[in-house]
């Protein structure tokens, strides 16, 4: 999980944004393996394919001690992350008293390649 924090402008107010990002997934690959003299491992993988959920979490805040409605701000909010959301599934978002807060889960197929080089110690 990674955790970031930014700043957004937005209708001419600023504001900290706290993002998370996290995910979970799940694969199988193809490939071949040489040991050479017991030492040295060679793989090279020519077929894997998997899907991962990718979780993206935020937080809009304003500075702290400072009441701000943020249903000012969510439609501006909602088109910004609509407009992103290429895979066009549920995106959240919820006005709190003390935040608007941002939920877009994503699943993600993938596939990969890929060749490595180990020694034994």
């Amino acid at each position: 999980m990674n955790d970031y924090i930014t700043n957004d402008n937005v209708n001419h107010e600023l504001f900290d944004v706290n993002s998370k990002l996290s995910s979970i997934g799940l694969g199988f690959q193809m490939g071949f393996q040489w040991l050479i003299k017991d030492r040295i491992a060679v793989d090279w993988y020519f077929f894997g394919a998997g899907a991962e959920r990718v979780n993206f979490n935020a937080s809009y805040v304003t500075e702290t001690g400072k009441s701000f409605n943020y249903s000012y701000i969510k439609g501006d909010v909602d088109d910004f992350f609509t407009d992103i959301n290429i895979f066009k599934k549920k995106y959240v978002s919820e006005v709190r008293p003390e935040r608007l807060k941002i939920e877009l889960p994503v699943w993600m197929p993938g596939i990969k390649t890929g060749f490595s080089i180990g020694y034994a110690f």
